[in-house]
């Protein structure tokens, strides 16, 4: 048991019930699908109230567990909770998971460009003491993956910036984010959290 347990619970704030965001492929052909995701959380002001959306990057479904259980099982491969991502290892769970960034279109990342180090969940520091991000949510492997427009409050993801995710089980994905605003027939609205996800294998 991880002796920050106490600390990581009060961060992350662990829902006992399973998300119901909608989580739907978009495309799927050359081994590259776009996928939908639903993280509103119910909307800003119940984020608190409101459970992660687990998501298998393998199956590219939503896996129906809790914030409770999610720690302990190897069935999802990203967490997303509004503008939080993370990956199931260290203290985001008991996968062996992992993120690198790789500075690079999403199209142009090949397998090559997974032998780098992955960065791995660590969400308070050796003292337990929270690690947060400029906008106050917990830092992740993921954190800093939008630019941010104080004019419109508006999220952009980065230009050239591919994840190399490294699954629960070990498996390697690329992961894009495409926008924050997505729609579910795959075009982009005015609501954020509503992920447009590119996902392929390497």
């Amino acid at each position: 048991m991880n002796m920050c347990s106490a600390a990581i619970d009060m961060l992350l704030k662990p829902v006992a019930s399973v998300s119901t965001g909608v989580v739907s492929v978009v495309s799927n052909a050359g081994g590259v699908a776009t996928l939908y995701v639903d993280a509103s959380a119910g909307g800003f002001g119940n984020s608190d109230t409101s459970p992660r959306v687990y998501i298998n990057l393998g199956s590219l479904m939503r896996v129906d567990i809790t914030d409770k259980d999610a720690p302990t099982s190897k069935a999802w491969d990203l967490a997303i909770k509004r503008p939080v991502l993370f990956t199931n290892d260290g203290d985001g769970g008991v996968g062996k998971g992992g993120t690198l960034v790789v500075a690079k279109a999403f199209d142009q990342v090949t397998s090559a460009d997974a032998m780098g180090t992955f960065a791995t969940e660590a969400f308070v520091d050796a003292n337990c003491n929270p690690k947060m991000d400029a906008a106050g949510d917990v830092q992740t492997t993921f954190t800093n993956w939008y630019n941010y427009n104080q004019a419109t409050n508006a999220l952009a993801p980065k230009p050239n910036t591919t994840y190399v995710v490294r699954g629960a089980t070990g498996t390697l994905y690329k992961v894009g984010i495409k926008s924050y605003y997505g729609l579910p027939n795959g075009s982009t609205g005015t609501v954020g959290a509503y992920y447009l996800l590119e996902v392929g294998a390497l």
